[in-house]
């Protein structure tokens, strides 16, 4: 190195000699632009905050009349399928109220529901003994599919919800499912008329674009959102399980926003990096043991050309529903 270093230098001042040496300088800085020391990809820095930014400027959705009594319709609804569920109340009653209110919403025939085989627990975060429960899994079929850009979240987990619903055709007869799949579909999601995402550089929660269009493709109005404490809403835990519960015996996904913060004794979704904060929409689509764990897809699997650390999230990924679900959609809420 030392007689290279001096060969350039007897170089240089012959360059000198013959007005050469602006080149030599310049060429130089161009080798030592693309000397890398350390073989291997170099991986791009990474901003504080990843994901949607849209989310994580939102305030809270304020809802309208009709949504607000269909919200408080549901949970009564929930509250009565756990009764169901502990065996304190007659399915037939729950059924008669069930059939009345999907009629109401303009609910088609294909919505259904049932009760589980196999008897579930109370619901109860204390003294339950599960080795008497039904510890599940209960499961929604639902594709999980990657996110085709950094900020697709919103139309990848809506799509995924869209075609667990079957509603794969939209009102102005666009197909979720035409070539080439995923991208066609999210990119339907993410226009105007929709999601708004390609406007917006994400989804936002205050605009309550994500029911509005996961009725306007089913052509009802089941899903209406609940905010969370930091939108000045509130729901507590037994609320969320029941609202799970329900949402997944009728076969419907449920959608949330979360924010991951980057404190690594703050929860995380699996695989996310506990350094950073994230912006995130997920899909929800069952439950274990009797609620203690929610089960979800995530759009950033698949997608290490965007973050490496995507190698690391799975497609469905089941974590505690006390300790990281339910306070990471304390953010914002779930759409359900």
């Amino acid at each position: 190195m030392v007689q290279i270093t001096r060969l350039w230098g007897k170089w240089l001042a012959a360059a000198m000699m013959t007005g050469l040496a602006s080149l030599i300088v310049a060429s130089l800085a161009l080798a030592q632009s693309h000397y890398h020391p350390l073989p291997g990809p170099v991986r791009a820095p990474q901003s504080p905050d990843v994901g949607d930014n849209a989310l994580a400027t939102s305030g809270p959705v304020v809802l309208t009349a009709q949504e607000q009594a269909i919200l408080a319709r549901k949970q009564y609804l929930a509250q009565e399928f756990a009764l169901v569920q502990a065996g304190k109340i007659s399915s037939l009653q729950f059924q008669r109220d069930w059939t009345s209110f999907v009629q109401s919403i303009g609910a088609t025939s294909q919505v259904a529901m049932s009760t589980p085989h196999t008897a579930l627990c109370p619901i109860t975060r204390s003294g339950a003994n599960l080795t008497k429960c039904d510890l599940g899994p209960h499961t929604i079929k639902l594709p999980q599919e990657s996110q085709i850009n950094r900020y697709y979240c919103g139309p990848a987990a809506v799509e995924e919800a869209l075609i667990a619903l079957h509603a794969t055709r939209g009102p102005r007869g666009e197909n979720l499912l035409a070539a080439p799949f995923p991208a066609t579909g999210q990119h339907i999601l993410a226009g105007p008329d929709y999601l708004a995402t390609d406007l917006n550089i994400g989804t936002n929660w205050w605009s309550g674009v994500v029911p509005h269009t996961l009725n306007a493709w089913q052509g009802s109005h089941y899903y209406v959102a609940i905010n969370g404490p930091d939108m000045g809403g509130y729901f507590s835990l037994n609320t969320y399980i029941r609202d799970l519960m329900l949402d997944v015996a009728a076969g419907r996904p449920i959608l949330g926003g979360v924010r991951m913060d980057p404190t690594p004794s703050e929860p995380h979704l699996i695989g996310f990096p506990t350094n950073q904060r994230h912006y995130h929409w997920i899909s929800i689509m069952g439950y274990s043991r009797n609620g203690d764990e929610t089960i979800y897809a995530d759009s950033v699997h698949g997608d290490t050309q965007f973050w490496w650390w995507a190698e690391n999230v799975p497609a469905y990924g089941t974590v505690s529903t006390e300790t990281v679900m339910y306070p990471l959609l304390g953010t914002y809420g779930y759409v359900w």
